[in-house]
């Protein structure tokens, strides 16, 4: 899934996909219903065969629910690229966006299902590795951290000023990347190594929570222009907001296959300036002290 965006297919062939998916499911749903599938004496031989995409060894089975979740989990894969189609788009509107997050909760939706029903329906032996438990689990982490990057651009568009609203959602999309982070984190690479890929979770979590003191900052600053009191807060997430870049920046190196690095430097160098500028600011005028963590909401 880390390379579906990779992926060049037309939204209107991957709906095609999920009618056909779709259509084929209910087929061999009611198929099921009227024959038995196996390999036993009297039952329908037919055998099945999937490609397992994480091992990339080919799985056969005469089971009939082998070739049912299966399907599913391939249409979960076709309402997450359809919602990546429709949020990468490059002038993507709010409907666009909304289409969107339905398309992940879809995907949600149907590796729940697979997560809870296919270790019980499917012999082991012939399980593949995209149906075990911890791969599907990182699936729907991952569909819900793009419904919810949709869910923060929706708010940001429909109310730009309502920065607390902003953070509470920055803050969801870090603990998804985080949760991602630790599920993740035993997965090495040949060399022994927590994998780039992995990583990735971990700076993206730290990268948002950034995001989230600044959307702190502006809240206070906002205050600030109205009442003339509370630069110490203004001041205090600006701190907040560099320290998070600032572990960001401690794994962004391996990062140049993922991100805009070049992107990222600015980004952390303007924000430094800001936040010494708000410190001096504070020091030489307003003299207001720095809140205390345990005292902020």
């Amino acid at each position: 899934m880390s390379k579906m965006k990779e992926i060049q297919i037309s939204t209107e062939e991957i709906k095609q996909n999920i009618k056909t998916i779709t259509t084929y499911i209910n087929q061999i749903n009611t198929v099921k219903k009227k024959m038995i599938f196996g390999k036993e004496k009297y039952c329908c031989k037919i055998q099945f065969d999937w490609l397992d995409t994480i091992k990339g060894s080919h799985i056969k089975s005469y089971h009939i629910d082998f070739e049912i979740y299966n399907s599913l989990y391939n249409l979960a894969i076709l309402y997450y690229c359809n919602g990546l189609n429709l949020a990468n788009n490059e002038m993507p509107t709010k409907e666009m966006r909304k289409e969107a997050t339905i398309s992940f909760k879809h995907a949600i939706y149907l590796f729940n299902v697979l997560k809870e029903e296919a270790n019980k329906a499917i012999n082991q032996k012939e399980l593949p590795s995209d149906l075990n438990e911890i791969h599907l689990s990182y699936c729907i982490y991952l569909c819900e951290i793009e419904g919810q990057i949709q869910i923060y651009k929706i708010a940001k568009e429909t109310n730009p000023k309502d920065f607390l609203l902003h953070a509470k959602l920055l803050l969801a999309i870090s603990d998804l990347y985080h949760k991602t982070f630790e599920l993740m984190k035993n997965t090495k690479n040949k060399k022994g190594e927590i994998d780039n890929m992995v990583l990735y979770f971990e700076n993206r979590s730290k990268y948002y929570k950034a995001e989230m003191f600044r959307d702190f900052k502006n809240e206070n600053k906002k205050k600030f222009d109205e009442k003339g009191t509370g630069y110490g807060e203004v001041t205090y997430y600006l701190t907040k907001l560099v320290q998070e870049l600032l572990e960001c920046k401690k794994t962004i190196h391996k990062m140049g296959k993922f991100l805009n690095i070049e992107s990222f430097e600015k980004e952390l160098q303007e924000a430094m300036k800001e936040q010494k500028e708000a410190e001096d600011l504070n020091n030489r005028i307003y003299h207001e002290s720095l809140p205390k963590e345990e005292n902020l909401t």
